[in-house]
């Protein structure tokens, strides 16, 4: 209840009691039937009361208007409020959500992305890689018939040549470098077809003479 429907309501009151108590003086008037100034002026009295609760009345309506309107006014601006607040919050979580999304693709989905690039170009070079033995594998073994065919005709050569020394220096390095062709053949097949490796230990000094020859 509003402050002034409270106090028109209380004022009601009071001029209720007053209308009451000139109510009480007309009906307990035991003067003659006929009509004295006295009964008019309690007559008087009692119009006046209820004059003033008539327009008691009309306050009292009129401030319950008031504060009806005030009500409604009031909660429209909480209403609006509360829209404010429920757009606010929906804008709050889109941009959560949002950044959650972000955060997952940054540590989960570009990590993934990544390693499927990785993973696809590893697999495209080793398809190279097994395409580039198979022919490596290939052009070694043309290239070591011709070589054994070369060696096993140095053979024969070398004995007809045992009695000329020039000539013999000759198909010693002839010899050497068919060697070293055909270790470069293996070395080919090898990466074409790799094995487990075998170390061992060589001297520095074969490897110097060989460059200097």
């Amino acid at each position: 209840m509003a402050t002034g429907e409270r106090q028109s309501f209380q004022e009601l009151n009071r001029v209720y009691d007053d209308f009451l108590a000139a109510a009480w003086a007309v009906h307990s008037n035991s003067q003659p039937a006929l009509v004295s100034s006295g009964q008019l002026a309690q007559l008087d009295a009692f119009d006046a009361q209820a004059d003033r609760m008539r327009d008691l009345v009309r306050q009292l309506t009129d401030a319950h208007r008031a504060a009806q309107a005030e009500f409604l006014a009031n909660a429209s601006a909480s209403l609006a409020g509360l829209r404010g607040i429920l757009a606010a919050s929906i804008g709050v979580l889109l941009a959560l959500v949002a950044a959650i999304g972000w955060v997952i693709y940054r540590d989960m989905i570009a990590p993934l992305q990544t390693k499927l690039v990785h993973s696809q170009n590893l697999l495209e070079r080793q398809e190279k890689l097994v395409a580039l033995g198979t022919l490596a594998a290939g052009i070694a073994h043309e290239i070591r018939n011709p070589l054994t065919s070369l060696k096993a005709r140095l053979y024969t050569l070398e004995k007809h040549l045992q009695t000329v020394p020039a000539a013999r220096k000759d198909t010693d390095i002839i010899s050497a470098e068919i060697s070293r062709l055909e270790r470069i053949v293996q070395d080919v097949l090898s990466f074409a077809r790799p094995s487990d490796p075998k170390l061992e230990t060589i001297a520095a000094d074969m490897l110097l003479r060989e460059v200097q020859d």
